[in-house]
């Protein structure tokens, strides 16, 4: 992978770290968003927007509302998209379809780390800002808000750290685990994949508030087989 293309994507995932809470949040750390970005950026824009799409199904219902913090489904993408990337055409027997599971699956634990960074950044603001705040020298305020927006530098960090080890992960450490594996790895991962799809699309259906969630959703994925099997009946 270009190390320029990496360090641009890292940068950019930085930026939607802190897009997301601390300053104009205007969706563009939404998954679909942010995986069709970094696909870009990588080379790759339908691994991208397929991982992106994936995800923000499976992370719809995930709301930041006062206190409770959910898991963090950016760090999650940019691990995922940048794995994805790194990992396609690295293995002769890996399908994209397979690609995209064994990206997804590997990475789906960095959403519980941006979590935690999420948590300790809050905590680290605000044991700041009550710390200055009890001095009462307005001076010391000052200077302690401007060490609170310094507060923003490890969700940043981190973000680009876990886009650049999502690289290294399917550039190095994915391929060789798939080496190693049994033969029939790569069609069982292909299989994942729609497996994954179905439980992404399940989770998004419940967080609907419509009670007509399920027939709608239930159509959909009939009509979707039923125009798959029409194809494949018409490739024989």
């Amino acid at each position: 992978m270009d190390p320029i293309r990496l360090g641009l994507a890292a940068l950019l995932s930085g930026l939607l770290a802190l897009e997301r809470k601390a300053f104009l949040q205007a969706m563009l750390s939404r998954p679909l968003v942010t995986g069709a970005l970094l696909g870009a950026i990588l080379g790759h824009p339908l691994e991208g927007v397929a991982i992106g799409a994936a995800l923000e199904l499976f992370y719809l219902g995930a709301v930041n509302m006062g206190a409770s913090l959910p898991d963090n489904e950016l760090f999650t993408t940019v691990a995922a998209v940048s794995c994805a990337c790194a990992l396609a055409g690295r293995v002769a027997d890996l399908t994209f379809p397979a690609t995209l599971a064994c990206a997804a699956l590997a990475t789906l634990p960095t959403a519980k780390l941006g979590k935690v960074t999420d948590r300790l950044s809050e905590r680290l603001n605000g044991w700041i800002a009550s710390l200055v705040e009890g001095e009462g020298d307005e001076r010391r305020i000052r200077t302690g808000l401007r060490h609170n927006l310094y507060g923003l530098w490890m969700p940043f960090l981190v973000a680009a750290a876990a886009c650049v080890a999502g690289a290294f992960a399917g550039k190095l450490v994915l391929p060789l685990l798939l080496t190693l594996g049994p033969a029939g790895l790569p069609r069982g991962l292909a299989m994942a994949w729609g497996a994954f799809l179905l439980v992404a699309a399940a989770a998004a259906a419940r967080t609907a508030r419509t009670g007509r969630a399920f027939v709608w959703s239930t159509l959909a994925a009939a009509a979707t087989a039923g125009m798959h099997a029409a194809g494949l009946w018409g490739e024989r």
